[in-house]
């Protein structure tokens, strides 16, 4: 039996189209999500999970530092608000030390848990995307931290208030290094200039009366000698050199 040609080519395509359709969407957002979520990565995304008021949940400094530790890579706190419109939720961070020395208080005054520790900051809450955020885990026992209960977080919520003005000191200037003067550009600068040229010390001649404190050409010469010119006038001579003097005290008289 005889099928036209064009037939033929729209059922190709109707089946290539199908195909196409029926592919899993997931498979190039999972391969996204195992690259941006490697655990080599510093900058990868930690899995985004719905939180609650009172969950535990760890914060990279990151997300609210300007210039957080290198050796500190999490830190804890617990959910008592959000999320936001932008989707991000409010932390109260806790710490045995906190950054910048907020007002503060005991977690265990709010939750009485044997497996969380450390201070809660009373300053107001930290802004956090769920990306920057997991759940708590012991660190001895793996397990995930108990959540605070619905009192504690309003009472931590009332400690807040007196403090909500509080903002972290300004951190002090970095130190500017100061340009080195006397640095010249060019490839024939000198860092030294060169020594006067009449600081050069000659020795005296003794057999030169007149220049005893030093030779002709760097001591002070006797009266030059005037013989006549053919114009008439006096011309001068220089002194002697130190080997005609010589010469002419071995031939005197």
């Amino acid at each position: 039996m005889y099928i036209p040609w064009h037939f033929v080519s729209f059922g190709l395509l109707v089946s290539l189209l199908g195909r196409t359709v029926a592919a899993p969407v997931s498979s190039v957002s999972s391969g996204d999500s195992e690259r941006s979520s490697s655990p080599g990565s510093p900058l990868a995304d930690f899995p985004i999970l719905p939180y609650k008021k009172g969950d535990i949940v760890g914060v990279r400094p990151s997300e609210y530092e300007d210039r957080p530790p290198k050796e500190i890579s999490i830190h804890p706190g617990v959910v008592i608000g959000g999320p936001s419109h932008e989707g991000k939720y409010s932390v109260a961070m806790m710490s045995k030390k906190l950054p910048g020395n907020p007002p503060q208080a005991d977690i265990r005054h709010f939750h009485p848990a044997a497996n969380v520790y450390g201070n809660v900051a009373l300053s107001p809450a930290k802004e956090a995307r769920p990306k920057a955020m997991k759940p708590w885990k012991s660190d001895k026992t793996g397990e995930t931290a108990i959540p605070v209960s619905r009192q504690g977080v309003e009472a931590i919520k009332d400690a807040m208030v007196p403090h909500q003005d509080w903002r972290a000191p300004t951190p002090p200037p970095r130190p500017v290094k100061q340009k080195q003067k006397g640095k010249q550009k060019g490839g024939g600068s000198r860092k030294y200039p060169n020594p006067p040229q009449n600081n050069l010390v000659h020795p005296p001649n003794p057999h030169n009366p007149q220049n005893a404190h030093g030779s002709i050409h760097g001591g002070h010469p006797g009266p030059l000698s005037s013989t006549a010119t053919p114009s008439g006038g006096p011309q001068q001579t220089p002194p002697l050199t130190d080997y005609a003097l010589s010469i002419r005290c071995s031939y005197a008289p």
